[in-house]
């Protein structure tokens, strides 16, 4: 029916990187960004480089989880992630 919202959400998540030679790395994939997906790409990030990853992340909350910190932690040598300032709203 016309005018009424869908049940359903349909659509692609995206994630990528962008190297400072202009190369992008990226995955799509038909669910929202969890812990699991995001250490897939970081993994696959990391393999693909033959250089430390410098990685710059916005203020999603799955950047945060523990399993994505811990692993962060234990792969320091190979990739080090800095994280944006959180998005306030506009004062006024």
């Amino acid at each position: 029916m016309a005018g009424r919202a869908r049940k359903h959400r349909r659509g692609l998540t995206m994630i990528f990187a962008l190297t400072n030679k202009g190369q992008l790395r990226w995955t799509t994939f038909n669910a929202p960004l969890d812990a699991k997906t995001l250490l897939a790409f970081l993994r696959r990030l990391v393999l693909g480089s033959n250089k430390k990853v410098f990685l710059i992340m916005d203020d999603l909350k799955v950047h945060d989880e523990r399993l994505v910190q811990t692993w962060l932690t234990e792969h320091e040598d190979d990739i080090e992630a800095f994280p944006l300032p959180a998005r306030r709203a506009p004062a006024g």
